[in-house]
């Protein structure tokens, strides 16, 4: 018997994608990262369903530069370089990902833990009459 996936709980992986994404956006101002407009029209997110309409994935897209800021890197700047030079890391994405990503999976696992055990008790329930 599988959990199901309501149209609530897509709307919400909606929202979160969407917060996610609104919540780059205001690191990348509140750091001062330049040349944000472009990286900014550039996000989109999509939530990929399955044939029975189950999500299966969140995907995030921006431009592939966007990336570099967070790691302070870029324009001839390696990793290993940027101790010794003026480029520091601007953390706008991964920081915000991994919180945003902690906060999804204690979402799942308080919707799909609370429906997991209402099938259980149902299915006892069941057995039991």
């Amino acid at each position: 018997m599988a959990v199901t996936v309501t149209d609530d709980t897509r709307k919400d992986l909606e929202m979160f994608a969407k917060f996610t994404v609104e919540r780059w956006i205001n690191k990348m101002y509140k750091l001062k990262i330049r040349e944000t407009g472009e990286l900014i029209r550039s996000f989109e997110h999509h939530v990929e369903l399955d044939a029975n309409g189950n999500p299966q994935k969140i995907e995030f897209v921006y431009l592939y530069y966007g990336i570099f800021p967070d790691l302070g890197v870029g324009a001839g700047v390696t990793k290993e370089e940027t101790p010794k030079g003026n480029r520091h890391p601007k953390p706008w994405y991964n920081k915000v990902f991994w919180s945003r990503l902690q906060y999804i999976k204690d979402y799942a696992g308080e919707k799909y833990g609370m429906d997991a055990a209402n099938m259980v008790k149902t299915i006892l329930s069941n057995k039991l009459q």
